[in-house]
């Protein structure tokens, strides 16, 4: 019983792709195909470990051992490094820099970077199962499926005609950037394309995808926006607060400086006529007249002496004055409008040689484009122009303040672009994206951009003329040879035989139109 089971258990266990495959006689791409589609059951694990360094770390050990570093700007940006891009900068072999980190010389991780399938045997059994009744059944029922299919086939066929007025769709074209630049992070993955048309937000990461600042993931999930609003509303506020202080102040200030002005002179006037007075009686003067000079002299010297006073006081009341409300407020207003500006541009829009030569029907820009917001109320946007005839034109502003991911959108975004006219519109157009907002208020990954271009080529003649020679005599009769160029599927043009034997000859209706040697028609 034990034994039975065991093996009941292990039958329904889970197996890699190689070895279940050896079982069931199915190759291993084909049962991933399956699990991808979604005909059997089984499940994604991560698998393929590998070794990423510390930068820092990593850089400090290079120094001790006076190790000269390339300048690769974007990889030394980066808080951690494969040991590809480790060896790429140092020289230092991938096997020797993974001794090391596991060593202990070099700060280090082990990170999963890929996945595999597992599945069931019994699942593949089943599907196995499922394929072999349609082949139980009789004879004639299998032979009469299959006649149907033939016959619809066939008659979709026949009956599928183009519209005559319409050209030839040769389809959409994917056309990528090769040359990107500017100051955002990781910026060659926005060259290829690694997210789905349906990914999540939590499919873009630093490795796919270009994005803007770094940010450690403890510092993500600290982040709360109840907090940070609570923190705004209260540094508004003490702003208000402290404006209305600063005025009731000014006000204070402004009463005794009127008073002062009132009380000042009275006060002057009556010690200095109190000194005048005094002077007068002990001072024994031989005339009047010299009395009433030194009564002029002393009155002078009292109202320059009041003025140098009022003027001396005045000055200190304007240096000890509160600021004004504009002097208060510019230091806040400076704190909170630090916006940042980064940019990155993306070019080289290279076609491909086939295509040169036919027309452009239509342009679109796609853009595999995630963001999530890392604060309330977050006033950044994400400004995307294009290069097109000789000056930047802006072709869309998109606001920050809520997720954006290719899930959320339906699909990758979409934006029109006016037609090219010329292979050099094409190798002049560019395309930039600029984030307008605080640092490290909102998380934007970019994971491709391209274009997407239809293609179409005028629908040929249905008729051909053929013309022996191109002067005549006055005595010969001009003659034309017109041939039906229709094209005719082997089932059509068999089907037209047989009805031409009961049909008379058909008429082709051709107009024709003659010109002189000026170009004029000829009646």
């Amino acid at each position: 019983m034990k034994f039975f089971f065991w093996k009941k258990f292990k039958n329904k266990r889970f197996l890699k792709l190689r070895e279940v495959a050896k079982e069931v006689n199915y190759a291993s791409d084909y049962i991933s195909w399956l699990l991808r589609k979604g005909k059997i059951k089984g499940k994604r694990i991560k698998a393929k470990p590998a070794w990423f360094v510390e930068t820092k770390s990593f850089i400090d050990y290079c120094k001790k051992r006076n190790k000269l570093l390339s300048p690769e700007s974007d990889l030394l940006k980066k808080n951690f490094l494969s040991l590809k891009e480790a060896s790429k900068i140092s020289g230092y072999a991938r096997d020797y820099i993974g001794y090391l980190v596991r060593k202990g010389e070099i700060k280090g991780e082990k990170r999963y970077i890929d996945s595999m399938w597992l599945v069931k045997k019994e699942e593949i059994l089943k599907y196995k199962r499922k394929l072999e009744r349609f082949w139980e059944l009789p004879p004639i029922f299998k032979y009469a499926t299959l006649f149907v299919l033939i016959l619809l086939i066939l008659t979709g066929v026949y009956f599928y005609r183009p519209p005559k007025f319409l050209v030839k769709a040769q389809g959409d074209v994917k056309i990528v950037p090769s040359f990107v630049t500017g100051d955002w992070l990781n910026l060659n993955s926005v060259l290829s394309q690694e997210t789905k048309e349906n990914s999540q937000f939590e499919d873009f990461t630093k490795e796919n995808s270009a994005f803007l600042f770094e940010l450690e993931t403890e510092e993500i999930q600290n982040l709360n926006c109840d907090q940070n609003s609570k923190k705004e509303e209260g540094g508004i506020f003490k702003t208000i607060k402290r404006f209305f202080t600063f005025n009731f102040v000014r006000a204070e200030i402004g009463e005794e400086k009127e008073n002062f002005g009132l009380t000042a002179p009275e006060s002057v006037e009556e010690t200095t006529t109190q000194d005048t007075l005094t002077q007068t009686e002990e001072i024994v003067t031989p005339s009047e007249e010299m009395i009433t000079s030194q009564e002029q002299e002393i009155s002078q010297e009292d109202v320059e002496l009041q003025e140098e006073i009022q003027i001396q006081e005045e000055t200190e009341v304007q240096e000890t004055a509160p600021p004004t409300k504009e002097e208060m407020i510019a230091p806040f207003q400076e704190k909170e409008i630090e916006i940042t500006k980064k940019t990155f541009e993306v070019s080289n829009f290279e076609i491909p040689s086939d295509f040169i030569a036919q027309k452009i029907s239509n342009v679109q820009l796609r853009i595999a484009l995630a963001s999530r917001p890392l604060v309330c109320d977050t006033t950044a946007k994400l400004l995307i122009e294009y290069f097109f005839k000789d000056s930047w034109q802006k072709l869309t502003e998109i606001e920050l303040k809520n997720e954006i991911s290719n899930k959320l959108n339906g699909g990758y975004l979409l934006f029109g672009l006016p037609i090219f006219e010329s292979e050099d519109d094409l190798k002049n157009f560019r395309v930039k994206f600029t984030y307008i907002g605080k640092e490290k208020e909102v998380q934007v990954f970019i994971d491709a951009v391209w274009l997407e271009m239809g293609f179409y080529q005028e629908k040929e003649e249905e008729i051909e003329l053929i013309v022996p020679k191109k002067d005549w005599r006055a005595d010969e009769n001009p003659t034309f040879v017109i041939l039906d160029k229709k094209e005719e599927n082997i089932l059509k043009r068999t089907f037209n035989k047989i009805s031409n034997l009961f049909k008379r000859e058909p008429e082709l209706g051709v107009e024709i139109t003659l010109f002189d040697p000026d170009e004029k028609n000829i009646d």
